[in-house]
């Protein structure tokens, strides 16, 4: 039987990561309005980080966030709009779906290293009892992939069910 490749988008932003994001991609516009309206000398100190904060969320948009997961035989796929992470199955031990409170209670109080509230989370999770990486756009419907050797993996799958089933059967092959 020839083995299946499935898809599964990034899910939907949730009302909290959706209010961070609107604020954060329509701060830049705010600030390169007054910038470049404002004939005061002090122009420079609103446009230059404007454009840095726009360059930024076009930084995430492109880098950090990925579109879908993609499961392989043997292998998880996070494709971002300009590269592919591949992530191997091999020493998965659980796929599970999990909440905030639960991640709480796994993890304890973390502090997140990388992009949070723009689009998502994106990078890793840090607390006394270890790293997590992350890439997730929501608070709710999260899949813990954990692994022998190598940090767990928290992604935020459009179907969970569906995702933990599809990663659990490329694993055995």
């Amino acid at each position: 039987m020839e083995p299946v490749r499935r898809s599964f988008p990034l899910a939907k932003m949730d009302r909290l990561i959706w209010g961070l994001t609107a604020f954060f991609v329509l701060l830049p516009f705010l600030f390169l309005a007054e910038g470049l309206w404002n004939h005061s000398p002090a122009r420079l100190f609103l446009v230059w980080p404007g454009a840095a904060l726009l360059l930024l969320v076009v930084e995430v948009w492109l880098v950090h966030r990925p579109r879908r997961f993609t499961v392989d035989p043997g292998a998880l796929l996070l494709e971002y709009p300009v590269r592919t992470k591949r992530v191997s199955l091999k020493g998965l031990t659980t796929a599970e779906e999990i909440d905030s409170r639960q991640l709480r209670a796994r993890f304890g109080r973390a502090l997140r290293v990388g992009v949070g509230g723009l689009f998502g989370g994106f990078g890793w999770l840090y607390s006394s009892r270890g790293w997590v990486e992350l890439d997730i756009s929501r608070t709710d419907g999260l899949v813990l992939l954990t692994f022998e050797g190598r940090l767990p993996l928290l992604v935020s799958p459009e179907a969970p069910a569906a995702f933990i089933a599809a990663v659990e059967d490329a694993a055995r092959r």
